[in-house]
């Protein structure tokens, strides 16, 4: 599954950016509960910076494993999550305008089983390979940036 979405937020560049790469911004996007993250590796956020999720779900534990795969400040931040067999990664491309910042999101979510492999290659004949959010999601995603940011 892939989806993609713009936006514009009348946030400077550099505050948009900060807020999208920090932790608690991004366990928020994987997570609708309050999980528990800590840090894997040492030092500041960058590429290769890991972490470990925790939360719960209908009562049972859920863990996932969460790794920066790009970050070049204030224009790209990409991380991958990791829970069981499913791979989701988020890149963020930021752009500075006059009137604030273009935030464009891509996501992308697959399995490593044999049957994902199977499930991807099927979808790829009938169905594009991203999928553009309506309108409404492109406000909600305004929305969320404008108020957590």
């Amino acid at each position: 599954m892939a989806f993609q979405s713009s936006t514009m937020v009348n946030r400077p560049i550099e505050v948009i950016f900060d807020c999208v790469a920090n932790v608690t911004f991004m366990q928020r996007l994987i997570t609708a509960s309050t999980p528990e993250v800590r840090q894997l590796t040492e030092g500041a956020m960058g590429v290769g910076t890991k972490f470990r999720q925790s939360a719960g779900a209908s009562g049972r534990p859920l863990e996932a494993t969460i790794e920066v795969i790009e970050y070049q400040r204030p224009t790209v931040f990409a991380f991958e999550a990791t829970r069981g067999v499913d791979v989701t990664r988020m890149k963020w491309i930021f752009k500075s305008t006059s009137d604030g910042t273009m935030v464009h999101l891509k996501v992308r979510t697959r399995r490593h089983t044999w049957l994902g492999r199977v499930v991807r290659v099927m979808a790829f004949l009938v169905a594009p390979h991203a999928q553009t959010v309506s309108p409404e999601d492109a406000q909600g995603l305004r929305r969320l940036l404008e108020e957590q940011c």
